[in-house]
């Protein structure tokens, strides 16, 4: 099968063929083409590449993702006692705002 016809019997990527000249070429990108359409390829390179590769990522940016995670939490736990702290101070009422609104 042929670039060209493997490119126009694509429904769903319906790219154009990309004229080569060089017979040798086609052949090494057609035979590239069919070697990744199979599941033991897919398999190969989900196991031996693409896991240790997230695996490794994982590794090196928990502990950001760690800060980021308590940093939220602390901005929240500030956030709710600051809501706290204003809510019930102006439910009591302390003598001096008392003086202040009978003086308005």
């Amino acid at each position: 099968m042929s670039i060209a016809t493997a490119a126009t019997s694509s429904t769903a990527n319906s790219i154009a063929p990309i004229p080569i000249k060089s017979a040798w070429l086609q052949k090494t990108i057609e035979n590239l083409v069919v070697s990744f359409k199979s599941e033991e390829t897919r398999q190969w390179l989900q196991v031996f590449i693409v896991d240790p590769v997230i695996q490794y990522i994982m590794e090196k940016s928990f502990p950001y993702v760690i800060i980021v995670i308590v940093i939220i939490a602390a901005m929240i736990l500030l956030l709710v006692s600051t809501f706290l702290l204003v809510f019930f101070r102006t439910a009591t009422k302390c003598k001096h705002c008392e003086t202040l609104m009978s003086a308005l």
